[in-house]
């Protein structure tokens, strides 16, 4: 099933972090990382490509410590992410800090070329209902001369990767032409799933997957959120303790309750995976809304913004309760009952 963008507005750019993957056999671009440095040293920010290998406190201020070299600063901003293992250091500062609660996921770049990205994919992103067990998410999404291919669940092992690569809905976007273990570039990245406890202390406030990140969505977003609203504190506020957790807690707290609708939707997803009729009732009745220009498009404005992270968790949490939504999902399960199995493909 096709889902169109619900409105001209909302589209999705695939990007690169970096360059590209590991094996790019020509740089076209600079990655998004790059530029957002760029875009940092433009307004004054020094760059120093040095490793820390310790954190301290100094009279009360947070000294870094990189080699033989050390530094005493008014600030102490932790933007490390998840995989870092500077992340650590800050249990030395001695604040009660607790690193986020982390699950491991599934990356791979496929190197087919622009040609056979496009033949295969187009400028869809390919999201797939798998009923693999822990699978909560898995998507193939075309970014020039790579399809990345991207699994999120409970801590994906070789078992659900395999299983995943030679379920037919997956073969079938292949066309049988391609191994898609073969020639790929792939990571296995933990992502953060719970917030860290107690993100900030005195003179030091951690942003972004190191506080709290959207549940399985745009880290880069939850980032600037995070990072505008410990920049609002410090400069309007102040950087003490009490700074933080009256101008900066807030906005990690939001993000965290979210979060928790998002749980409820995911279980909720888990349990159409898992029952065929559900989810031969979801594709038909999303097929059906998109062959009605007029449609309301419930169901598929709720996929959209589910896949995509077009809208908050509690609001597609409050949409699925509509009784209006409710009656044709149901109707349409119920006349899946005996209807083979289609495609589980949703681009």
């Amino acid at each position: 099933v096709r889902i169109d963008t619900p409105v001209r507005e909302k589209r999705i750019a695939a990007i690169h972090r970096g360059g590209g993957p590991r094996d790019i056999s020509e740089v076209r671009w600079g990655g998004l990382d790059g530029h957002l440095l760029s875009l940092a040293t433009g307004l004054g920010a020094e760059i120093r490509n040095v490793r820390v290998t310790g954190v301290e406190w100094d009279d009360g201020h947070p000294r870094i410590i990189s080699g033989e070299e050390s530094r005493t600063y008014d600030l102490l901003v932790g933007a490390v992410g998840v995989n870092a293992p500077g992340l650590r250091l800050f249990d030395s500062l001695g604040f009660g800090f607790q690193p986020p609660k982390t699950t491991k996921t599934y990356i791979t770049e496929l190197g087919l070329g622009q040609a056979e990205v496009n033949r295969l994919f187009g400028n869809s992103m390919n999201l797939f209902l798998t009923s693999l067990p822990g699978v909560h998410f898995a998507a193939i999404i075309p970014k020039g001369d790579f399809a990345t291919v991207c699994l999120l669940g409970d801590d994906i092992n070789k078992q659900m990767i395999d299983g995943f690569f030679s379920s037919p809905a997956v073969r079938n976007c292949f066309k049988g032409e391609w191994d898609p273990e073969e020639g790929a570039c792939h990571c296995s990245p933990k992502i953060n799933i719970r917030e860290a406890v107690r993100p900030f202390t005195d003179r030091v406030v951690l942003v972004g997957d190191a506080g709290v990140t959207r549940l399985y969505k745009d880290g880069i977003g939850a980032a600037y959120r995070t990072s505008k609203a410990a920049a609002k504190a410090a400069v309007f506020a102040g950087v003490s303790e009490d700074d933080f957790r009256r101008h900066y807690q807030p906005a990690c707290r939001v993000i965290a309750r979210d979060n928790r609708y998002g749980q409820l939707i995911f279980t909720f997803v888990d349990l159409i995976h898992r029952i065929p009729p559900m989810t031969r009732g979801t594709m038909r009745l999303a097929a059906w809304e998109q062959s009605r220009p007029r449609s309301k498009n419930r169901l598929s404005n709720i996929m959209w913004d589910m896949f995509t992270g077009s809208a908050h968790y509690r609001d597609i949490f409050l949409r699925c309760f509509n009784p209006l939504f409710w009656v044709p999902f149901l109707w349409t399960t119920l006349l899946s009952l005996r209807r083979s199995r289609p495609s589980e493909r949703s681009g």
